[in-house]
């Protein structure tokens, strides 16, 4: 049968949008870097006072998280190590105020068991994954759950793991499992961007009624602003009145109205593919920017240098051809994300209606930033009464995307998909989960991963403080500028990524890989995957973004309980024998010992007389002692030694 040019152009179009998703990292990476994140909060407090909770071997355990991290401190390191100490302060403030917000969970479906729908997070029961009460018997038939043996798992899933120290480290708390998984919900939301065609959008044609549009709002601009001003100027004495006149100029031409009374025919929803319209900030200097302070994709001018690709050049020529338009009426994207009000002390977004969205096709249409979408949720969450996890998710998500390369160029091509596939492949050597060492020096590495976390997220902590500087305002949403934040962190990642000076692009830019990727077979697709981006300093790279990525997310929540108003620092034990009677529960291979959770072992002790020749009481365990002639008391010492820090040794008279 015979098929219209239109309905190929489009399916042309749906095969590119399923393979090359405007999303950033995938669900897996955006949950599993704020469980990291939460993590390695956790982590810190645990070793207030006590010692790691991991066995680490024979040899030196590595030094406590809670070390001051050199080379972190944007101002000097005298007033930077105070600042450290209360750092970590917040990150307690900010588990005991995350523990008290509602998980935002649905009931679970059929005979699912309950993991704490409308719980608060401190009492969610089971770990969830991203599949939770979205897809249960269809992509994943399964109830989305963790319990019996795997409930001490962390989730993003392959976090779950044999190897991974995770199990070890407040696994009962799934506070970082939930509000990853809220960190997932942007990208499943179909509704943010519907696409349809409008038949006065193609063959080009919208690009001609914008350009008439433009040409005839500049010349009646430039002959209104003497009016305008001098109508100013009698009124109030202000002569800033090109916007003024730029608004009139704009009511009076009717080009566009009469455009926007041709609707938009289909109905496209496509969260994989379109939802993540939304997830993008051009970083690259001379955008264009013509409704933000900063723009989002706009396809005329992505990619670094604001060169396009050849997909994003196909999407755009394709759009064109076939009138496809973005659906002002269907989508949610132009009102949640337009932002005209936003009342953080940043520019707002400039008035769009109906007919200024659909004027012209996907390519040519500027879509709102990264940062927007940050504060649709954190506003909503900040300044309500009744705090929903749900909504911290979107500057969760926000936050995710500003550390992926493609997304602070604002292109969908450049290698963009290829690489966040490979992050998702190789997930588990990024972690340091998947690797060759041997089973204490894997947990030394990730052990070192969350170090570096902290140290990352104590310099965006910093930053943060410097931004409520600059940002000041009576409003919970105050306490954190969080589309300053996002836009500090999103800048962070192009200059890592482009060359200083030039914009020139580096690691992981590539423009010959996104169309092959998009169209072509599973040997192609693994290529990229495995030796463009799976090279070993591809990994290395990688794990760069999702470490400074989950040190924001941890800054974030560290400085969340700032919402509230000042708190004390919780006087908590870590842990007790009583459920519910410190910060954490142990669980894993752990116990509470002294209050501490420390490694269950098979020589429990409480005193070191319990204990047998050579060894002593450790952390609740008979551990070996390095010394040559160990002791409790001194008369066990050979003749002339003396005992001390339980070894025998030479008294110093």
């Amino acid at each position: 049968m015979h098929r219209s040019p239109l309905i190929s152009w489009w399916t042309i179009l749906a095969t590119l949008g399923a393979t090359t998703s405007a999303h950033a990292y995938n669900h897996e990476q955006h949950q599993g870097m704020v469980a990291l994140g939460y993590k390695a909060m956790a982590a810190a407090a645990l070793e207030r006072n006590c010692a790691a909770p991991l066995d680490f071997g024979e040899g030196e355990p590595p030094p406590s998280l809670r070390t001051y991290p050199e080379g972190y401190c944007i101002a000097n390191d005298a007033s930077c190590q105070p600042r450290w100490e209360q750092f970590l302060d917040d990150i307690e403030r900010g588990i005991v105020f995350l523990h008290g917000v509602n998980s935002s969970l649905a009931p679970p479906q059929g005979s699912c068991p309950d993991p704490g729908a409308n719980a608060p997070l401190g009492d969610v029961e089971h770990a969830v994954d991203r599949y939770y009460a979205r897809e249960a018997g269809t992509e994943r038939n399964h109830c989305g759950v963790f319990t019996g043996d795997q409930n001490g798992c962390s989730q993003s899933a392959r976090l779950c793991n044999a190897d991974a120290i995770y199990r070890q480290l407040a696994a009962e708390d799934h506070t970082g499992d939930v509000l990853g998984y809220w960190a997932t919900e942007p990208d499943d939301d179909a509704s943010a961007a519907v696409l349809g065609v409008k038949p006065t959008n193609a063959g080009g044609l919208g690009q001609t009624i914008n350009t008439v549009n433009t040409v005839v709002e500049d010349t009646l601009t430039a002959l209104l602003i003497p009016i305008v001003c001098a109508v100013n100027f009698f009124r109030t004495g202000d002569l800033d009145c090109g916007d003024d006149a730029r608004s009139l100029a704009d009511d009076l031409t009717p080009v566009e109205e009469l455009h926007g009374l041709m609707p938009v025919f289909g109905n496209f929803r496509d969260a994989d593919a379109y939802s993540g319209l939304w997830h993008f900030q051009q970083h690259v200097p001379g955008a264009s920017n013509r409704c933000d302070d900063i723009q989002g994709v706009f396809y005329e001018e992505a990619g670094p240098r604001r060169v396009p690709d050849a997909l994003d050049i196909a999407i755009t020529a394709i759009g064109d051809l076939t009138g496809l338009t973005l659906d002002y009426d269907d989508s949610t994207g132009p009102v949640r994300f337009n932002i005209t009000d936003p009342d953080d002390g940043d520019a707002p977004s400039c008035a769009r209606d109906r007919a200024e969205w659909e004027i012209t096709t996907l390519g040519h249409t500027e879509f709102s930033p990264l940062d927007n979408l940050a504060l649709y949720g954190w506003k909503r969450f900040a300044d309500s009464t009744d705090r929903q996890a749900r909504d911290l998710g979107w500057p969760l998500h926000a936050l995710g995307d500003a550390v992926a390369p493609h997304h602070v160029t604002a292109t969908t091509g450049w290698g963009h998909r290829g690489y966040e596939d490979a992050a998702e492949v190789h997930w588990l050597k990024i972690v340091h989960i998947d690797s060759a060492d041997d089973e204490f020096q894997r947990r030394r590495n990730q052990y070192e991963m969350l170090r570096n976390i902290l140290a990352h997220a104590f310099l965006y902590a910093q930053i943060l403080d410097q931004l409520r500087l600059t940002h000041p305002g009576p409003s919970p949403h105050h306490a954190i500028p969080v589309r300053a934040f996002v836009t500090t962190v999103a800048s962070h990642t192009y200059q890592l990524t482009t060359e200083p000076g030039s914009g020139a692009p580096l690691w992981p830019f590539d423009p010959s890989v996104s169309v092959p990727y998009a169209l072509g077979a599973g040997a192609i697709e693994s290529a990229v995957v495995n030796e463009v981006y799976g090279t070993e300093s591809s990994i290395l790279h990688t794990r760069n973004m999702i470490e400074r990525g989950a040190g924001a997310i941890a800054a974030f929540l560290s400085d969340i309980w700032r919402v509230a108003g000042a708190q004390e620092v919780p006087a908590l034990f870590r842990c007790t024998e009583t459920p519910g009677g410190g910060l954490f529960e142990c669980s894993g291979d752990t116990a509470c010992f002294n209050f501490c959770c420390a490694p269950v072992c098979a020589d429990a002790c409480s005193l070191d007389s319990e204990c047998g020749g050579g060894e002593l009481c450790t952390n609740g365990c008979c551990e070996p002692t390095a010394c040559e002639n160990p002791c409790v008391f001194s008369d066990q010492c050979p003749a002339g030694l003396i005992c001390q820090a339980n070894c025998c040794v030479t008294e110093v008279r």
